[in-house]
């Protein structure tokens, strides 16, 4: 039966409507799709922002939390997808939640933790990214060091030497091998470095050392402690006033306090009457006067004396004239009743050596000029004198 051409139309209307129904479908979808990735898109391109920092030693493990109010969106979403990430080896992630990751340090430094999370709330595709600065501290000093690495103190003195830590600050301590030698006091440490004042106590060696409260220990710093040197604070000398030519005399100064640290110089104003040696030897050379001086060279004290030199002579040459006569008992005579005679010699006049000039020493020479006596005796011997 053949269709009427009404009905043919009608056929052909309801198609085009359909195909129209289906193109619009088709662009919305379209439209739809284009849209969740956009918003995608536009999501997955913001950059991370900071949400918060944290600190964690060597060795030891902390948690790091999302606000709570990321947390409170999280609890509201669906098809959540997450993930805790770093890219620095001075961490490591031990386990994670969608809320929290916890850390574990690895080595001295400082670290990025990021956090990516993708969910659906409200109908809508969202996503979170964050990244938070971690500091990782060592956990206790890495090294330390003193310095200097020796001194030299006298006993008394005091003297700061320092220690340096690195990796930590605080908790140095310092000990010594010897505490009657030196005794330590540790000082405020300042940043890495830690003072500490040596006290010399008595003479000898010890080594001091520095310490970290995690047993680490410094090389030794040599503290050398000299006995305290005391110095003279008076000097005399017991020197003769006079000597005879040949004669020879030991100075032995004498000083205090008694344990001074002393050592002497010696010097003779005219070596042609008299020497001295370095050990403080005097020799008479020839007649004359001449000084000898005494300096103690630690404390600086000088002391001088003048010694003179007499002539070798012969006893009864009471004048001096070479010879022995009556003129000889005359001058004894005079000495004796106290008539000046600037010739006189003493010495040659005590010819009885009972260290008196007197009448006897006349009459004795008068024995020997008569004849009443062979000889007075030989030229005087050189006398030495020697305290040691």
């Amino acid at each position: 039966m053949t269709r009427s051409k009404k009905a043919t139309d009608n056929e052909n209307k309801a198609m085009n409507l359909k195909n129209m129904m289906n193109m619009k479908t088709r662009w919305m979808l379209t439209a739809v799709v284009w849209t969740v990735l956009l918003v995608c898109v536009c999501q997955e391109g913001h950059a991370a922002a900071k949400a918060g920092s944290a600190t964690v030693k060597v060795s030891e493990t902390t948690t790091v939390s999302l606000a709570a109010t990321y947390q409170r969106t999280l609890s509201k979403s669906t098809n959540i997808t997450f993930r805790w990430s770093t890219t620095s080896s001075n961490i490591t992630i031990t386990s994670q939640t969608r809320n929290s990751a916890t850390i574990r340090g690895v080595a001295a430094g400082s670290a990025q933790l990021n956090y990516h999370c993708s969910y659906f709330i409200d109908g809508y595709y969202r996503t979170m990214d964050f990244y938070y600065d971690i500091t990782i501290g060592s956990n206790g000093p890495t090294g330390i060091t003193i310095s200097p690495s020796s001194v030299t103190l006298d006993e008394g003195d005091t003297y700061t030497v320092r220690a340096t830590q690195t990796g930590a600050i605080g908790g140095t301590y310092f000990t010594t091998s010897n505490s009657s030698v030196v005794s330590v006091s540790t000082g405020s440490y300042s940043g890495y470095t830690t003072p500490c004042t040596i006290t010399a106590r008595s003479a000898g060696t010890a080594y001091v050392y520095a310490h970290t409260m995690n047993g680490l220990q410094s090389s030794a710093c040599v503290v050398t402690v000299k006995a305290r040197q005391v110095y003279a604070t008076s000097l005399s000398l017991n020197a003769p006033s006079s000597m005879t030519a040949g004669d020879t005399y030991r100075l032995a100064p004498s000083y205090l306090p008694a344990n001074a640290t002393v050592s002497f110089q010696y010097a003779s104003s005219d070596s042609q009457v008299l020497t001295v040696s370095s050990s403080g030897l005097i020799t008479a050379v020839s007649a004359g006067t001449a000084k000898v001086t005494v300096k103690e060279i630690y404390s600086g004290i000088t002391r001088a004396v003048n010694i003179e030199v007499l002539p070798v002579f012969t006893k009864g040459d009471a004048n001096g004239d070479g010879t022995v006569d009556i003129a000889d008992a005359v001058a004894v005579v005079n000495h004796v009743v106290g008539k000046a005679n600037t010739s006189f010699v003493e010495k040659a006049a005590d010819v009885n050596s009972d260290g008196v000039v007197d009448i006897a020493d006349a009459v004795r020479i008068v024995n020997l000029v008569v004849g009443k006596i062979d000889a007075l005796g030989p030229k005087m011997e050189l006398i030495t004198h020697d305290p040691q």
